[in-house]
């Protein structure tokens, strides 16, 4: 809880609240371990991260400075947890796909599998979308990603769009984006145009990043030959009120 509550009393009051609301909001069959630490958040969840599936926490809406000149929980943690981190913001539809934004680096590659992941356990498309010219191997090694989950359908989008405004544009069509991240944090991304941290303050559905601690799977698993073959471009926006499946 930190230390800005006054009191041991007011801060131990203030942590059974927190817990009381999380039992509530629990379905059923779901086990939960309430573990209750000193400190402040960010250093005590990258600890969590290590032995962690994915680590969730709640957007606190404050705008993208404000957040850097204030100590954002989500950058510092991105930077260094070793399992990706959602950032639950906007609203939550089931049914819409899983939207992935691409590109030939190691960290999307990574960000490309967890979003596979993510689009089979509900159900659901994988929408890919990246900015690079058409023919490059992106398309080509989803294609062979895709392969461990054959029965999710993989739909690539190609745009010459800004890479954060167009998956903006595209998580009023999802249920989840997923992006990697170089880890620049908050003032790093502010300066570098970070599409993830555009996303994590201004999406409108739920964000996962994937930051440079994590390093299992990817495009270092991927195996295409010559890079060549690509797999079936969907081009333009989605973004006009259109079924994005």
């Amino acid at each position: 809880m930190g230390d800005h509550l006054p009191g041991r009393a007011g801060r131990r009051h203030a942590v059974e609240e927190v817990l009381h609301e999380a039992r509530a909001a629990l379905q059923a069959g779901v086990v939960a371990v309430e573990v209750v630490v000193p400190g402040e958040p960010g250093p005590a969840l990258v600890a969590q991260s290590h032995d962690a599936a994915v680590v969730v926490i709640g957007d606190r809406a404050a705008g993208r400075l404000e957040a850097a000149l204030a100590g954002s929980v989500a950058a510092p943690l991105v930077r260094a947890a070793t399992c990706p981190v959602v950032i639950v913001r906007g609203s939550v539809t089931d049914g819409l796909p899983v939207v992935v934004g691409v590109d030939a680096t190691p960290a999307s590659g990574v960000a490309a599998a967890f979003a596979l992941r993510a689009a089979a356990a509900r159900g659901v498309p994988l929408v890919a979308v990246h900015a690079e010219a058409e023919g490059a191997p992106v398309g080509a090694r989803l294609q062979v990603l895709g392969r461990s989950h054959p029965q999710v359908p993989v739909r690539v989008v190609v745009t010459a769009d800004d890479p954060g405004e167009r998956l903006l544009a595209e998580s009023h069509w999802a249920q989840l984006v997923v992006v990697g991240s170089r880890g620049f944090g908050e003032l790093g991304g502010l300066v570098h145009g970070s599409v993830s941290a555009v996303l994590v303050h201004g999406a409108a559905c739920p964000v996962a990043v994937v930051g440079p601690g994590v390093t299992s799977g990817g495009w270092s698993d991927v195996a295409v030959a010559g890079d060549r073959t690509r797999a079936p471009v969907t081009p333009g926006s989605r973004a006009d009120g259109t079924s994005p499946v």
